[in-house]
């Protein structure tokens, strides 16, 4: 058998010394259940990520990602100093980053899954699995979930924020922006989110 682990490790395994693996559930630091391997397996793969959510309101995914491919998740995360990382305001930052955050965010390129665009890195790649996901949920998310699911948004990259970043990087208040359009902006665009986010 050619096995390939997590890690992104292929090797090549004697029958004898081969046997079914059962993960551990998500509270004991496992999964529910593995991203697929081949293409047949994305329907089967969708209606398991399904019933998990419809029965307890969250899936675990494991995923296949190699060390090379986390270090290029990162080069282009960081895209070599260009990319604009900035902080949520006070008011509304723990309702997308959850509480006592001390991360800064950068927004990433729509992804055109619908128009069979190439990834060019792992980031992307990791991105395009997040649209696949939101395919497979779409025609089963009605009877399953209870709402349609019609798009997905935009992918954030959350960073740690280090301590040389700090003083660059503080934590604002919406009231701070001089013109109020500005900061009712911030509080329109969560309560949209709100309104609309139904799987995160």
């Amino acid at each position: 058998y050619i096995v390939e682990t997590f890690d992104g490790l292929l090797a090549g395994v004697p029958e004898d010394n081969c046997r079914s693996f059962y993960p551990a559930p998500p509270e004991e630091g496992g999964f529910d259940v593995a991203w697929p391997e081949s293409p047949e397996q994305t329907a089967e793969f969708g209606e398991i990520v399904c019933a998990e959510i419809a029965s307890k309101g969250f899936c675990v995914v494991q995923t296949f990602m190699s060390d090379k491919e986390r270090d290029e998740a990162i080069e282009a995360a960081e895209a070599e100093g260009e990319r604009h990382f900035y902080r949520m305001k006070q008011e509304i930052e723990g309702a997308y980053m959850g509480y006592e955050s001390n991360t800064k965010i950068g927004n990433m390129e729509t992804d055109a899954v619908e128009d069979d665009a190439d990834v060019t890195n792992s980031l992307e790649a990791c991105n395009r699995q997040l649209s696949t996901l939101g395919l497979l949920l779409s025609p089963l998310a009605p009877a399953n979930l209870g709402f349609s699911c019609n798009a997905r948004l935009d992918a954030l990259i959350r960073c740690s924020i280090d301590r040389n970043e700090e003083d660059d990087l503080p934590l604002e208040s919406i009231t701070d922006e001089d013109d109020e359009t500005e900061w009712t902006g911030f509080v329109e665009g969560w309560v949209r989110f709100q309104q609309r986010r139904k799987l995160s």
